[in-house]
């Protein structure tokens, strides 16, 4: 905004997929590959997800030695339009393969995944990004991280090729940001 003052910015928190067109939405933020393919992405940055914990669950309940053992142990599962994430993918050998969790919890709210994780109600597979902070500052702490390697996109994501000076100037200012921030993980 104090770039551009004459804009007027409407936000709108979901982790559910929308309609652009239909909700009159001028671009959307998410994570992976869009799967309507009328939709252009463009990439932000690239991160990947970890599986996190607060030291205290960690040390009380232990940690696990292979991505099998967290089907014994409490996890936090978001619900998307596609249904509970209950597989977590990773690599060993090459090879993605999944692992299969019990969650104790549930919800359709990333944010509420991250505070449960962050007062000792389990293991959560969050977006590095959501949680570096938590992490730097001690309050997380990740496990598994040979296995949850793998990177993934954050897309800008808009209706048609020509976009209005505005979102223009929104995505260059994001992927700017999303860049610095980046760099600044590692």
């Amino acid at each position: 905004r104090a770039h551009h003052p004459e804009v007027r910015f409407s936000l709108h928190l979901s982790d559910s997929m929308t309609n652009l067109v239909g909700d009159d939405i001028d671009l959307a933020i998410r994570y992976g590959q869009p799967p309507d393919s009328s939709m252009i992405a463009r990439t932000l940055t690239t991160t990947r997800r970890v599986v996190c914990v607060a030291p205290a669950l960690a040390e009380r309940g232990g940690r696990p030695a292979t991505p099998d053992d967290l089907a014994t142990l409490p996890c936090l599962a978001l619900i998307t339009a596609a249904g509970v994430m209950h597989e977590w993918r990773y690599q060993q050998g090459g090879t993605t393969h999944v692992a299969r969790i019990n969650p104790c919890h549930e919800s359709n709210d990333g944010e509420i995944i991250r505070r449960w994780a962050l007062v000792g109600q389990g293991f959560a597979y969050k977006s590095l990004l959501d949680v570096a902070d938590d992490l730097r500052a001690g309050r997380l702490e990740t496990v598994l991280d040979d296995y949850f390697r793998e990177s993934t996109p954050l897309n800008a994501l808009f209706q048609g090729r020509v976009q209005p000076p505005r979102v223009r100037a929104l995505i260059d200012f994001l992927q700017d940001r999303f860049t610095a921030l980046s760099a600044s993980l590692g």
